[in-house]
């Protein structure tokens, strides 16, 4: 197989879905003849060059095209039409051809469209979100009713699902990454399901090596007591995420719990957030991005991981907490991971059929100090966290799916 896995330089591609294409470039690429083509390549002219046994092409981005700025969808149309006409010039072989779209977002369809019309070609594509559940908090249930109205702001919402779709129809095959988001995808976009396949993220287990390095030492270099409990959010920084709530809940828990930290693991609008954090600062860290070693360092300290988000297809962050047999606290949508509460606690979303969803900090506020009051019942729960992770998220598995999935399409 040829495979060309399509990836683009955004915010999100620093966290989930970057870590997605790290992950599966190991898994497959002595499987395939692999390509990772990065759009908007914001680094330099354009180029190719090969690295441990893969080809990367990196595709920059006019600021301006045809006196139009980026954002201006003729100009998109434009740069696509440029990026295959890059492609009908460099790819020499074009037996067994797949383009693997680890984007999604509108207008990819127009991409797809045209690696169709040039190529004798199968598209699959990894839906890591959704562009409707970012702007209303995954709230499934007003979205197809405001795009059902005949409101401006729910015409524009229909159109831009539309636009999605279309790209989804062109697909030979679609993956999720659980069953909670296919369903949404389904109910939303209403495609065929028999060209979906849900496949789990999987990350490379390295709970032992970190478990080497002494817990006391680490938390001794984080000038952290032995005796403090800490708990750990990890990732940006925004309301989709629930960190809000998570702060309006730890000042709670505070006043019942004196000895405990809050560490606040991501980038994002710190100014927002530190004013939520008056009179409580002292028990809170905000650490920024941190790297892979740094934050698996915190993760081996830990005694809670919280995930309040609204919206998460998947929670990658949360099998990495589990690969350390962290608790975690997380929100209902994420039930498939901790296999209905054996693995943590969940948190019911509230959808409201004319609003965004929310979750009540109160409830958030009794699940963290449920785990406090009872550390041997954490324990278990973090021991059940980390089998769960290596039965159905160490890499193995995902890797043998991924590879099983890409052989069928040529069949």
């Amino acid at each position: 197989m040829n495979l060309y896995i399509i990836n683009e330089i955004s915010i999100a591609s620093h966290y989930g879905i970057g870590t997605y294409i790290d992950e599966l470039i190991p898994c497959i690429k002595n499987h395939v003849h692999l390509n990772i083509i990065t759009l908007n390549f914001q680094e330099g002219e354009f180029n190719i060059y090969n690295k441990d046994n893969v080809i990367y092409w990196n595709i920059p981005y006019p600021f301006v095209q045809n006196g139009l700025p980026i954002t201006h969808l003729s100009s998109k149309i434009n740069y696509y039409q440029s990026v295959v006409d890059l492609l009908k010039i460099y790819i020499k072989d074009r037996s067994n051809l797949v383009f693997h779209f680890n984007y999604t977002h509108n207008p990819f369809y127009v991409l797809a469209q045209l690696l169709k019309k040039n190529f004798q070609c199968k598209i699959v594509a990894t839906i890591h979100y959704m562009n409707w559940a970012l702007l209303f908090n995954g709230n499934a249930t007003y979205v197809k009713q405001l795009a059902g109205g005949n409101s401006a702001e729910g015409k524009s919402l229909a159109k831009s699902i539309q636009a999605e779709k279309k790209l989804f129809e062109l697909c030979d095959h679609i993956i999720g990454l659980t069953e909670h988001s296919v369903k949404s995808f389904l109910y939303i976009y209403d495609i065929d399901k028999t060209k979906i396949s849900i496949i789990p993220h999987g990350i490379k287990d390295v709970y032992n090596h970190y478990k080497k390095n002494n817990r006391h030492t680490l938390r001794e270099k984080n000038h952290i007591s032995v005796d403090e409990k800490i708990i750990l959010y990890v990732g940006r920084l925004d309301e989709l995420k629930g960190v809000s709530y998570l702060i309006t809940a730890f000042r709670r828990l505070l006043q019942q719990y004196k000895k405990c930290h809050l560490y606040i693991v991501g980038s994002g609008n710190y100014n927002f957030y530190l004013k939520q954090t008056r009179y409580i600062e002292k028990n809170i860290s905000f650490t920024g991005k941190l790297s892979k070693n740094e934050l698996y360092e915190l993760m081996s300290i830990a005694d809670i991981g919280v995930m309040p988000s609204l919206y998460e297809p998947f929670g990658y962050v949360v099998i990495e907490m589990m690969m350390f047999a962290l608790p975690i606290v997380t929100t209902s949508q994420l039930r498939e991971l901790l296999e209905n509460n054996i693995s943590g606690q969940l948190i019911p979303i509230i959808e409201h059929k004319d609003k965004k969803a929310e979750i009540d900090p109160e409830i958030l506020f009794h699940k963290m100090y449920a785990l406090l009051q009872n550390p041997t019942w954490g324990k278990m729960l973090g021991i059940n966290a980390r089998k769960t992770f290596i039965k159905k998220f160490e890499v193995q598995s995902f890797k043998r799916r991924m590879i099983n999935l890409y052989d069928q399409l040529l069949t």
